[in-house]
Protein backbone atom coordinates (compact mmCIF):
# COMPACT_ATOMS: atom_id res chain seq x y z
CA UNK A 1 0.00 0.00 0.00
CA UNK A 2 1.28 3.45 -0.86
CA UNK A 3 2.44 5.65 1.97
CA UNK A 4 0.94 9.03 2.74
CA UNK A 5 -0.85 10.99 5.44
CA UNK A 6 -3.53 9.10 7.27
CA UNK A 7 -7.07 9.52 6.06
CA UNK A 8 -8.83 11.58 8.69
CA UNK A 9 -12.31 10.26 7.95
CA UNK A 10 -11.92 6.73 6.63
CA UNK A 11 -15.52 5.88 7.52
CA UNK A 12 -16.68 7.93 4.52
CA UNK A 13 -14.93 5.61 2.07
CA UNK A 14 -17.55 3.27 0.64
CA UNK A 15 -15.38 0.70 -1.10
CA UNK A 16 -17.93 -2.10 -1.32
CA UNK A 17 -21.29 -0.42 -1.87
CA UNK A 18 -23.84 -3.01 -3.00
CA UNK A 19 -21.43 -4.94 -5.24
CA UNK A 20 -19.12 -7.63 -3.86
CA UNK A 21 -16.85 -7.27 -6.93
CA UNK A 22 -15.78 -3.83 -5.68
CA UNK A 23 -12.63 -4.93 -3.86
CA UNK A 24 -9.64 -2.77 -4.57
CA UNK A 25 -6.51 -3.87 -6.43
CA UNK A 26 -4.12 -1.00 -5.73
CA UNK A 27 -3.79 2.31 -3.90
CA UNK A 28 -1.49 5.09 -5.08
CA UNK A 29 -0.81 8.19 -2.98
CA UNK A 30 -0.05 11.44 -4.82
CA UNK A 31 2.21 13.35 -2.37
CA UNK A 32 1.93 16.64 -4.28
CA UNK A 33 -1.85 16.95 -4.14
CA UNK A 34 -2.26 14.66 -1.11
CA UNK A 35 -4.77 12.49 -2.96
CA UNK A 36 -5.34 8.73 -2.94
CA UNK A 37 -6.11 6.87 -6.17
CA UNK A 38 -7.76 3.48 -5.75
CA UNK A 39 -8.25 0.89 -8.49
CA UNK A 40 -11.24 -1.42 -8.11
CA UNK A 41 -11.87 -4.83 -9.60
CA UNK A 42 -15.21 -3.69 -11.02
CA UNK A 43 -13.48 -1.27 -13.44
CA UNK A 44 -13.32 1.99 -11.48
CA UNK A 45 -10.45 4.26 -10.49
CA UNK A 46 -11.49 6.62 -7.71
CA UNK A 47 -9.65 9.67 -6.33
CA UNK A 48 -10.08 10.58 -2.65
CA UNK A 49 -8.69 13.51 -0.70
CA UNK A 50 -7.06 12.97 2.69
CA UNK A 51 -10.43 13.52 4.39
CA UNK A 52 -11.90 10.54 2.55
CA UNK A 53 -14.03 12.67 0.21
CA UNK A 54 -14.47 11.32 -3.31
CA UNK A 55 -13.02 13.87 -5.75
CA UNK A 56 -13.18 12.14 -9.14
CA UNK A 57 -13.76 8.81 -10.83
CA UNK A 58 -12.77 7.01 -13.98
CA UNK A 59 -14.73 4.13 -15.43
CA UNK A 60 -12.47 1.91 -17.52
CA UNK A 61 -13.48 0.45 -20.86
CA UNK A 62 -16.14 -2.24 -20.54
CA UNK A 63 -14.65 -5.64 -19.82
CA UNK A 64 -11.46 -4.23 -18.30
CA UNK A 65 -10.31 -3.84 -14.71
CA UNK A 66 -7.49 -1.64 -13.42
CA UNK A 67 -4.69 -3.05 -11.31
CA UNK A 68 -1.44 -1.17 -10.66
CA UNK A 69 -1.53 2.65 -10.76
CA UNK A 70 0.89 5.52 -11.04
CA UNK A 71 -0.06 9.21 -11.02
CA UNK A 72 2.10 12.20 -12.00
CA UNK A 73 1.33 15.91 -12.47
CA UNK A 74 -0.73 15.41 -15.64
CA UNK A 75 -1.62 11.73 -16.12
CA UNK A 76 -2.92 8.59 -14.46
CA UNK A 77 -1.21 5.41 -15.66
CA UNK A 78 -3.07 2.13 -15.12
CA UNK A 79 -2.29 -1.48 -15.85
CA UNK A 80 -5.65 -2.78 -17.11
CA UNK A 81 -6.53 -6.41 -17.73
CA UNK A 82 -9.49 -7.91 -19.51
CA UNK A 83 -11.79 -9.93 -17.23
CA UNK A 84 -10.67 -13.14 -18.96
CA UNK A 85 -6.99 -12.09 -18.45
CA UNK A 86 -6.34 -12.60 -22.16
CA UNK A 87 -4.86 -9.17 -22.76
CA UNK A 88 -3.29 -6.41 -20.71
CA UNK A 89 -2.86 -2.74 -21.52
CA UNK A 90 -0.93 0.15 -20.08
CA UNK A 91 -3.59 2.88 -20.22
CA UNK A 92 -2.94 6.59 -19.75
CA UNK A 93 -5.72 8.97 -18.67
CA UNK A 94 -5.66 12.73 -18.35
CA UNK A 95 -5.50 13.50 -14.64
CA UNK A 96 -7.78 16.56 -14.79
CA UNK A 97 -10.66 15.07 -16.82
CA UNK A 98 -10.19 11.31 -16.52
CA UNK A 99 -10.49 11.03 -20.31
CA UNK A 100 -8.48 8.37 -22.11
CA UNK A 101 -5.23 9.74 -23.58
CA UNK A 102 -3.67 6.59 -25.06
CA UNK A 103 -2.96 2.92 -24.40
CA UNK A 104 -0.37 0.32 -25.28
CA UNK A 105 -0.57 -3.49 -25.21
CA UNK A 106 1.79 -5.14 -22.73
CA UNK A 107 2.49 -8.83 -22.20
CA UNK A 108 3.69 -8.79 -18.60
CA UNK A 109 2.25 -8.37 -15.08
CA UNK A 110 3.15 -5.04 -13.52
CA UNK A 111 4.63 -5.10 -10.02
CA UNK A 112 5.16 -1.34 -9.80
CA UNK A 113 5.63 1.87 -11.79
CA UNK A 114 7.89 4.83 -11.05
CA UNK A 115 8.69 8.07 -12.87
CA UNK A 116 12.38 8.78 -13.39
CA UNK A 117 13.11 11.90 -15.43
CA UNK A 118 10.55 11.82 -18.26
CA UNK A 119 10.28 8.04 -18.39
CA UNK A 120 7.88 5.71 -16.62
CA UNK A 121 9.89 2.78 -15.29
CA UNK A 122 7.86 -0.41 -15.02
CA UNK A 123 8.92 -3.30 -12.78
CA UNK A 124 7.15 -6.46 -13.91
CA UNK A 125 7.07 -10.23 -14.34
CA UNK A 126 6.81 -12.09 -17.62
CA UNK A 127 6.29 -15.73 -16.71
CA UNK A 128 9.00 -16.65 -14.19
CA UNK A 129 11.26 -13.80 -15.24
CA UNK A 130 11.42 -10.33 -13.79
CA UNK A 131 11.89 -7.39 -16.12
CA UNK A 132 12.41 -3.66 -16.22
CA UNK A 133 10.66 -1.68 -18.97
CA UNK A 134 10.66 1.98 -19.94
CA UNK A 135 7.48 3.61 -21.21
CA UNK A 136 7.80 6.74 -23.35
CA UNK A 137 4.66 8.88 -23.15
CA UNK A 138 5.44 11.01 -26.23
CA UNK A 139 5.68 7.99 -28.56
CA UNK A 140 3.44 5.58 -26.61
CA UNK A 141 6.33 3.13 -26.89
CA UNK A 142 7.94 0.59 -24.60
CA UNK A 143 11.45 -0.79 -24.37
CA UNK A 144 12.37 -3.83 -22.30
CA UNK A 145 15.68 -3.52 -20.51
CA UNK A 146 16.36 -7.28 -20.37
CA UNK A 147 19.99 -7.08 -21.46
CA UNK A 148 20.90 -4.38 -18.93
CA UNK A 149 19.28 -6.12 -15.96
CA UNK A 150 19.52 -9.91 -15.76
CA UNK A 151 16.39 -10.98 -13.90
CA UNK A 152 15.97 -14.42 -15.54
CA UNK A 153 14.32 -17.01 -13.25
CA UNK A 154 13.62 -14.29 -10.69
CA UNK A 155 10.03 -13.56 -9.67
CA UNK A 156 9.51 -9.98 -8.50
CA UNK A 157 7.01 -9.44 -5.68
CA UNK A 158 7.11 -5.84 -4.58
CA UNK A 159 9.08 -2.67 -5.08
CA UNK A 160 9.82 0.60 -3.33
CA UNK A 161 10.97 3.79 -5.00
CA UNK A 162 13.83 4.93 -2.83
CA UNK A 163 15.49 7.89 -4.62
CA UNK A 164 15.29 9.78 -7.88
CA UNK A 165 17.14 7.00 -9.68
CA UNK A 166 16.91 3.90 -7.48
CA UNK A 167 14.32 1.23 -6.76
CA UNK A 168 14.39 -1.55 -4.16
CA UNK A 169 12.78 -4.78 -5.39
CA UNK A 170 11.71 -7.78 -3.30
CA UNK A 171 12.10 -11.08 -5.14
CA UNK A 172 11.39 -14.70 -4.27
CA UNK A 173 14.79 -15.01 -2.59
CA UNK A 174 16.43 -11.60 -2.06
CA UNK A 175 16.21 -7.83 -2.14
CA UNK A 176 17.58 -6.09 -5.23
CA UNK A 177 18.83 -2.51 -5.39
CA UNK A 178 18.36 -1.17 -8.91
CA UNK A 179 19.82 2.11 -10.14
CA UNK A 180 18.17 2.93 -13.47
CA UNK A 181 20.59 5.61 -14.64
CA UNK A 182 23.83 3.73 -13.98
CA UNK A 183 22.24 0.34 -14.76
CA UNK A 184 23.64 -0.91 -11.46
CA UNK A 185 22.01 -4.03 -10.01
CA UNK A 186 22.99 -5.21 -6.55
CA UNK A 187 21.36 -8.03 -4.63
CA UNK A 188 21.54 -9.19 -1.05
CA UNK A 189 19.57 -11.30 1.36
Amino acid sequence: IASGPELTNISTLDFMGDNTDNFFNDIFFDPIEKRYYVSFNDGRILEYDQNGILRSSIITTSGRRPFKLYVDENYIYAEERSYDNQNTLLVVYYKISGALYQSSTIDFDVVGMHKIADELIIIANEGNNGLVARYYLQTNGLSIEDEEFDLINTSLYDDFYSTDESILIATDSQVIFLNIETQYLWSGV
